[in-house]
Parts: C-alpha cells; structure tokens; sequence
C-alpha cells in the first residue's frame, strides 16, 4: 500500500446507512526507512463483510492494528461516524467498540477458557470485588459457556485450561475473547440506557 490507496472497491459507495460507520483516511506508517502504509483511505460500512486482501507485506496488517490501537500512525485520522476517534491502545479500541481477532492469536496456554475469554476484562464480585480483584467464576464461566456454544463449540469445560484444547477450538476461544468484549460494551450500553 504505497500509492494513495482506497482500499474500499467503488468511488462514492452508499450503505442502507449511506455513511460509513468508520472511515480511515489518509493513514501513513512507516517503521524507521521502510514505508508500510501511504496514505492508505478505508470505509467500514454497516453489515457489511470486508475482506483485505493483498500482497505479504502490504500493509494489510498494520492498517488493522491501527484501528485496533496497537500501532499508532504517523499521520491521518480514524473517523466513528462524524467524530474523530484516537486509538492510542487496544483498550482505548475497544472503548469504541473495536475488537481485533487476530490470525497469530495469543492464548495463556495454562489459563482456563473461561479466563482465556475474559482476559484483560475480568468479571468481578461487586465493587469491593473490583477493588481486590476477586474473579465472578460462576458469571464468567455462563457467560463463557454462553458464547461458545453461539458459536457451536463445544468444549466439555470451561476450567479446562486452553493449552488442551485442539487448534480449531483455539481459534474459536481466541473469537470469543473478542465476542465477550463486544457483550460487556453492549450491556454496559444497555445499563446507561435505563437510568
């Protein structure tokens, strides 16, 4: 990607929305001489299903970890919608409702599933729970079960540690990791909306 790149497929295309949901325009990276990314434009539609597709060192993957916040760009901006959004960490990507399921996913080996899922995000008993860091288990393994079994996994227990796990369910606990973000900003979402 080292011409100015739009990524997307057609000029001036509309959604059942007609904005993008997010739209990165002009983000360059470069990592000491060499130039990952130039000037590289995306928009993400609402439902809809894109692929990025190139050649091996592309810049595909540091595009995406840009919108993740794993990365930070040299220059360009991430909009959600009208607003400019800065993803200076995954957790700040995730505050905007952006999750990355990554192709080299990172599972604790010796960790339970359920952990695995909620890693980076525990649930917690209560506030005092929060404060000393006491894990809800019980929550975090229904929830875990939950939404594995959303995806038809199924995985005989969820204290398991995910070092037994085959490669195929890996992969899908490493997506339910991702999911069980996703979930946590919905109902945090639903939560405010009932005050």
């Amino acid at each position: 990607m080292n011409e100015k790149t739009d990524v997307n497929t057609a000029e001036n295309r509309v959604s059942s929305e007609g904005k993008p949901i997010i739209c990165m325009k002009s983000i360059s990276k470069h990592f000491g001489g060499v130039r990952a990314l130039k000037d590289v434009d995306l928009n993400l539609y609402n439902n809809e299903i894109l692929g990025l597709v190139g050649d091996n060192a592309a810049g595909k993957s540091t595009l995406m970890k840009i919108l993740a916040g794993v990365v930070q760009p040299d220059s360009g901006q991430i909009l959600m919608g009208d607003k400019t959004i800065h993803c200076k960490s995954p957790q700040d990507a995730r505050n905007h409702g952006i999750e990355m399921i990554y192709q080299d996913f990172a599972l604790v080996r010796s960790m339970w599933v359920a952990g695995n899922i909620f890693m980076g995000r525990e649930l917690t008993r209560g506030l005092l729970g929060k404060w000393l860091g006491i894990l809800d288990k019980k929550k975090m393994i229904k929830v875990s079960q939950r939404i594995l079994e959303a995806q038809n996994v199924s995985i005989e227990s969820c204290l398991k540690p995910a070092g037994a796990l085959s490669q195929a369910a890996s992969s899908n606990l490493w997506q339910s990791h991702a999911l069980s973000g996703l979930m946590q900003r919905l109902s945090s979402w639903m939560n405010q909306q009932r005050v």
